[in-house]
């Protein structure tokens, strides 16, 4: 057997820990697993533009105009959130989460 969980377990596994979720609720925690997941991604292509291209962070940030502390949070240094994780946080994603 695999270890990963089919999409129903996943789905009766949130709806067992948040019972009184609306659609409205789920859809919202759906999309902000959906936008952490996109945010990690670019940031990794991004990181592996910037590798290949034998930039650092500090002189992508000086072509750009913008600090290397803000670039820094473009690209991603661990996975994305989980679904549960991503669906916890309030309000929108703006960069990914740093070790």
């Amino acid at each position: 057997m695999s270890e990963h969980s089919s999409r129903a377990e996943v789905k009766q596994r949130m709806r067992a820990t948040a019972p009184d979720a609306t659609d409205a609720e789920r859809e919202g925690r759906r999309q902000a697993a959906r936008t952490a997941t996109e945010v990690y991604v670019l940031g990794h292509h991004l990181r592996v533009i910037r590798e290949e291209q034998g930039l650092t962070q500090a002189q992508v940030a000086k072509s750009v105009g913008i600090s290397q502390a803000r670039v820094s949070h473009v690209f991603p240094r661990r996975p994305a959130p989980s679904a549960r994780t991503a669906g916890s946080q309030s309000g929108p994603v703006e960069s990914p989460h740093r070790p």
